[in-house]
């Protein structure tokens, strides 16, 4: 059975397994913690992750675990870093700036390079946003499993993460690369991008535009444009952190990252490391 996850919940039934002289473990996730002893095992999850999500995340695993272009890069290397900004600017404050955003990027991505089938393909994009978000992202999902003798006390810990965490690892390489070469040709007019969403400014000329578009039409991510106001970007007196914050599409959003993080220059990057290497001209 699913409880909701509090710590109370979790306190109690721990205390009841100890007067009951029980071992016991204790299997923590990110979204479930689930008690497993000897008479059967209790999951505690949170509210707001519905039974398709966690349906969808179990779809997507066992495509990938089947595809085979999943055993061509379960062992490769892949950067993590999903963002970038334009190093040339200190400040720059915009009553509107610009912003494309790929429309259920990592979908797409696993759809493209066969990770996953349409039918799950299909599942996954009747899912909301954030719903489909998790499902994906627990394709690297890490639970931590901490073992409880008959006293209550801890003997052991252990670290797990999923088979099919590098499915995961390349789907954020696969994006960053995309948003790397929209963020080549937009040139001084790019800001930043973060993850899926490149932004750059209002007087970008119509040209430029029109061959970011056709870079992600090329690469078949579909996109929407999205209303930004009010924009700041700012980078910290210390040079060590840069901070964003716009209205977009009516919300206030805000975006803080470590300066040092993602120093690559996205003119190397494409000269020695895009794996398609792909011409516009």
């Amino acid at each position: 059975m699913k409880i909701k996850r509090t710590t109370q919940f979790i306190k109690e039934y721990c205390n009841v397994l100890t007067e009951l002289k029980s071992d016991y473990t204790i299997r923590h996730s990110q979204y479930t913690t689930k008690i497993i002893h000897p008479r059967g095992k209790v999951t505690y999850s949170l509210n707001n992750m519905s039974r398709k999500c966690f349906a969808a995340a179990s779809k997507v695993k066992k495509d990938v675990v089947n595809s085979d272009f999943f055993q061509e890069i379960r062992d490769q290397k892949f950067e993590l870093i999903n963002y970038d900004y334009n190093r040339k600017r200190r400040l720059f404050v915009g009553k509107s700036v610009y912003n494309i955003d790929i429309s259920s990027a990592y979908a797409y991505a696993l759809l493209t390079h066969n990770l996953i089938t349409s039918d799950t393909f299909d599942y996954l994009r009747k899912l909301p946003k954030g719903d489909r978000l998790v499902a994906v992202g627990m394709l690297a999902r890490s639970y931590v499993e901490y073992k409880y003798d008959n006293s209550g006390k801890v003997y052991d810990v252990e670290f797990f993460q999923e088979e099919t965490k590098n499915a995961f690892f390349f789907l954020i390489s696969e994006i960053d690369a995309v948003m790397k070469e929209c963020a080549f040709y937009l040139g001084n007019n790019f800001l930043f991008y973060w993850v899926d969403g490149i932004f750059f400014t209002e007087n970008t000329s119509q040209k430029t535009i029109k061959k970011v578009e056709e870079i992600l039409q090329y690469y078949g991510y579909p996109y929407k444009w999205e209303q930004v106001e009010d924009f700041s970007y700012r980078l910290s007196e210390d040079d060590k952190n840069i901070k964003v914050t716009c209205i977009k599409n009516g919300q206030p959003k805000e975006y803080l990252w470590g300066r040092d993080n993602n120093s690559e220059n996205i003119l190397n990057y494409l000269k020695e490391k895009h794996k398609y290497g792909k011409s516009y001209q």
